[in-house]
């Protein structure tokens, strides 16, 4: 019982550090990065814009999000900024999406039933071009779906990312990637991963 019952104080000490008040100057802080005078230009490139785009999420949701003393629950601030870089990439995604790879409903299924029957001796005898391939399958597929079903969800419905940041939390399961398209079970794609990893994480090669 005793076990149990540490478990349930532990449970409610992170609800109640994910209920505490945080600055929403210092939810912006973490997430900029400083630029060295060193910094290879591709990457001073590539941190400038990352800043300047924690900036619009501050002046655009957690300015509009924060009480009178400038605060939020810190357990929103994760979430609050899922939400409004998953609808940046969700406006890129409809822009590219034409160009972009998509995949036949009866492929998808082929590796996923390939997978879930295999034994390890026949991702071997595959060999690891194949394996990778029809792993990158249906993890592209799963990620096309939820990219699918956010947007019509959430991010179709306007170009204000504090709109975003509400209709998101109305959609929990779906921002959450619930539930798994292609007749997938949580436990059937951990499965899958595990026997995949293990195969192409361990290939022959000199000690």
């Amino acid at each position: 019982m005793s076990a149990v019952l540490k478990m349930a104080a532990e449970e409610q000490m992170d609800l109640t550090m994910m209920s505490m008040p945080m600055k929403i100057s210092d939810a912006a802080s973490m997430c900029r990065r400083p630029i060295s005078k060193n910094e290879p230009p591709y990457e001073a490139e590539v941190k400038k814009m990352n800043n300047s785009r924690v900036d619009e999420w501050y002046e655009s949701v957690l300015m509009k999000l924060a009480d009178a003393s400038g605060r939020i629950p810190a357990g929103r601030a994760y979430g609050c900024l899922t939400y409004f870089l998953e609808g940046k990439e969700a406006i890129a995604y409809q822009k590219f999406r034409k160009h972009l790879i998509t995949y036949p409903k009866e492929q998808v299924m082929f590796w996923i039933n390939f997978f879930k029957d295999a034994t390890m001796k026949d991702l071997y005898e595959a060999g690891t071009g194949v394996v990778s391939t029809g792993w990158s399958i249906i993890k592209g597929a799963i990620r096309n779906h939820f990219v699918d079903e956010k947007w019509k969800v959430v991010y179709c419905e306007s170009d204000d990312p504090l709109v975003w940041d509400k209709l998101a939390n109305d959609h929990p399961h779906v921002m959450n990637g619930r539930p798994m398209p292609f007749g997938l079970s949580i436990t059937d794609l951990n499965d899958i991963s595990t026997k995949v990893v293990a195969f192409l994480q361990n290939p022959i090669e000199p000690r």
